[in-house]
């Protein structure tokens, strides 16, 4: 009896306290990232060798997603279109291929 009066008291506690975060990161961080992720609907994801996400989208176009950067590629920085990427893959040089509804099409991007 003693255990699980314990237990509750220690669950309630638990369950009362409040995370009080208010602080919102400086746009360069790249923990600010999940606030550019928050409203994207992802239909594809693939790795590549340096271990760099790549998020294909509905309409949001392509998704960079790594440690240090998030780069979305669209038609306003980009030759894609907002078509929904249903697949990706990356071959050993690492070049990203995507497919949509419409095809194939291999996407570069230059390595810094």
């Amino acid at each position: 009896m003693r255990t699980f009066l314990l237990l509750l008291i220690i669950t309630t506690f638990l369950f009362s306290c409040e995370r009080n975060n208010t602080e919102t990161p400086p746009k360069d961080d790249p923990s600010n990232s999940k606030t550019i992720l928050d409203s994207i609907a992802v239909l594809s994801l693939v790795f590549d060798s340096e271990r760099t996400a790549w998020i294909g989208t509905f309409s949001q176009g392509l998704v960079k997603y790594s440690l240090t950067e998030t780069v979305i590629f669209d038609s306003s920085n980009s030759l894609l279109t907002n078509d929904p990427i249903r697949d990706i893959a990356v071959d050993s040089k690492d070049n990203i291929w995507i497919g949509k509804d419409k095809g194939i099409e291999i996407m570069e991007i230059t390595k810094q």
